[in-house]
């Protein structure tokens, strides 16, 4: 009799069997164009200490309380990933010279990736647990995992050592229960392409997590989503893990209610939703940063050419001036004011960078002296804790 299946949401199959003809699988990307992820939100506490992240790692019990399928997967930031499904695997005979199914097992498959404080290393670890079984069960078939690595920019000479072979162990092993596994992912770039940030190495992989059935004929395979990231070797960056995911795009928050820096983040609110309200008040225009619009890219001084960051503050200087008179440096009881700007004058999108011929302008506007550096360290200390290198895109979220 043909066992019935039994229906869970979101599987992936295998197949477990005596001539069973293998999934067509597609080849990792290794050479050809750079393939390009998309990019995924994520909103961690800026305000967070700084040994929270990266070294607050993802657990196998967190993955599978936070993410949402299809996915691909969830990060829990820029630096830590995870992914689980539930994998149906087909058990089959051969009766009468042909394969039939005579069962099918369920086993939770829930893959992490962590990336590891001031390394280009990034730790894998996989957990699979029994779920149940529909029919009859192939205890000694096998199941095998494996984590796939590789330089994904063919410009680059870069590697990604990882373990080679996959874990390979009997239906009857994995049933019965099986440690996690781990693997580590160091990565090395040693040439890269004639370019502004040719000292920082900057190296782009890809891996995928590969998940096989063999019994006694040809294996069933299946890859998991391939995802990337990136490691570096940046001097200005030292903080957090020199690798990140690169589907993520950071988004630094500001807290309304926080009394240390309330006036700049009612500052950026404002900016982001009417600048007509908000010196220069423009009419039609509107300031990049907003989730879900054009993010803002990160400028560090070093490649700052034409000193841009030192201009835009003139600029807005002179816009708060405009608005408030020569004495905008004082509020009405002699307390220190200073001119705040947004987007901020560590970004490509500062004032002075301002392309008039398109919709995207700036904001500025004077504020307590205290609350306009309070906000500025916590941009700093962010850009340090992310990890972030010049070029890096980021939102800004007020709440």
């Amino acid at each position: 009799m043909r066992a019935r299946p039994l229906k869970l949401a979101g599987v992936l199959t295998l197949a477990v069997a005596l001539l069973v003809s293998p999934q067509t699988v597609s080849a990792s990307t290794t050479t050809g164009t750079l393939a390009q992820p998309t990019a995924v939100e994520y909103t961690a506490d800026s305000r967070l200490n700084d040994a929270d992240l990266p070294t607050d790692p993802v657990t196998f019990d967190e993955c599978e309380q936070n993410y949402t399928a299809p996915g691909p997967y969830w990060f829990k930031n820029r630096f830590n990933i995870c992914r689980t499904v539930i994998l149906q695997i087909i058990y089959r005979k051969l009766e009468n010279g042909v394969p039939t199914e005579v069962g099918r097992g369920y086993f939770r498959s829930t893959l992490i990736g962590i990336a590891q404080d001031k390394e280009s290393r990034i730790r894998f670890g996989l957990r699979v647990k029994y779920v149940t079984t529909d029919g009859e069960e192939i205890s000694d078939g096998h199941l095998t995992f494996g984590l796939e690595c590789f330089n994904n920019d063919p410009q680059r000479t870069s590697v990604c050592d990882h373990p080679a072979e996959p874990v390979d162990r009997t239906v009857a092993e994995w049933h019965a229960g099986v440690d996690p596994l781990y693997w580590d992912a160091t990565t090395t770039t040693t040439t890269v392409p004639e370019e502004k940030y040719k000292t920082e190495s900057r190296g782009f992989f890809s891996f995928d997590l590969v998940e096989s059935s063999i019994f006694v004929g040809p294996p069933d395979v299946v890859r998991q989503p391939q995802e990337f990231f990136r490691c570096d070797s940046a001097s200005y960056a030292t903080r957090g893990s020199r690798c990140v995911f690169t589907s993520v795009t950071p988004t630094l928050v500001f807290d309304l209610n926080d009394p240390t820096y309330h006036e700049s983040a009612a500052f950026i609110k404002d900016a982001q939703e009417d600048l007509t309200q908000i010196n220069p008040r423009l009419v039609g225009k509107k300031v990049p940063g907003r989730s879900g619009e054009q993010t803002l890219t990160y400028l560090h001084p070093s490649y700052d050419v034409g000193n841009t960051k030192t201009g835009s503050r003139s600029k807005v200087r002179r816009v708060c001036k405009a608005d408030s008179g020569a004495r905008y440096t004082k509020d009405a009881n002699g307390n220190a004011r200073q001119c705040d700007e947004y987007p901020f004058a560590s970004t490509y999108q500062n004032s002075a960078r301002v392309d008039e011929s398109t919709v995207w302008s700036f904001a500025a506007k004077a504020i307590a002296a205290s609350h306009n550096e309070a906000g500025g360290r916590l941009l700093a200390s962010w850009y340090g804790r992310e990890h972030m290198l010049d070029g890096d895109g980021f939102y800004v979220v007020v709440r």
